[in-house]
Formats: structure tokens, sequence, C-alpha cells
């Protein structure tokens, strides 16, 4: 029986599921780990009939303001991500044996000072380890209210 690979390490599944998806949805489930879920539609004539491919990555917060954010949730969706040729950029950076963390930014942007409490910005970020360097990819960013964000503290 084949055993799970680490959180966060680029398998050839995974890199596959990722580089063909037609949608990839983020999701946040604790302060260590996030899901992946990688959705590619089989047939035309039946819109609802999807594979799906899930796994966990590494995750962390982060916050522009000098405090311990706390989430109770967060997700984010790469719609039609075949189509969007930055997101493919990235997918197409990934290696075998990369690993990988994303980095949930909670008010990741400033933003006027009479904004900020009723506007947010918010950002998740990929970082990819390989070898002895880390890169950054911004992968999103919301700009909604209390009520409609990427994140939720």
């Amino acid at each position: 029986m084949a055993r799970e690979p680490k959180t966060g390490i680029v398998t050839e599944d995974r890199l596959l599921a990722l580089r063909n998806a037609d949608h990839i949805e983020f999701k946040y489930k604790d302060a260590k780990t996030s899901y992946v879920g990688c959705y590619k539609q089989r047939f035309k004539d039946t819109p609802k009939d999807f594979i799906k491919f899930t796994f966990d990555i590494h995750s962390s917060v982060g916050s522009n303001v000098n405090e311990v954010i706390k989430i109770q949730s967060a997700s984010f969706t790469a719609q039609y991500s075949n189509y969007d040729w930055e997101f493919q950029t990235i997918i197409g950076f990934l290696k075998l044996k990369d690993e990988l963390e994303l980095l949930w930014q909670a008010d990741a942007l400033p933003l006027p000072s009479d904004l900020s409490t009723v506007i947010h910005a918010d950002a998740l970020t990929l970082i990819v380890y390989r070898s002895d360097f880390r890169y950054h990819f911004k992968l999103g960013v919301y700009v909604g209210t209390d009520k409609i964000r990427m994140i939720n503290p």
C-alpha cells in the first residue's frame, strides 16, 4: 500500500492535478494546514460532473498590523485557473519535491485610515521552498467588508 506523501511536498499526482485543473480551491483548516482541491470537468455536456483531487499543504497566518490574527475560516478559489496565465506561470514553475506553504494574510494591503475599519484587503501567498531558496507568489487578493472577506478572523 502506498504511503500518503508528506504534507506540502509536490508529487507527480499533485503537480498533474494542479496543471490540469479547471478550478483550484484553497481552504484554511488550522494554524498549520490548508486544503487544496483541484477540479477538472469531465464532460462539457454535464457541468456538475467533475474529477476532484485533494491534498493538504502547510499554512501559516500573517498580518500587516502588529497583532496576532486567529482565523475562523478562510478560502480562495482560482476560477478557470487553466485560462489564468499568471496562475499557470506559477504552476509551471513548480518542480517535483518542492515544498509548498500557503500564507494567509489578513489586512495585507494598507488602506487609508478612514477606510481600514470597514474595508479589508486580504491576500493569499504561495511560498515555494526549493533547496536553499524560497520563492513567494501572490495567488490572490480580495477586498471586501467585514461580512464578505477572504479571511474571517
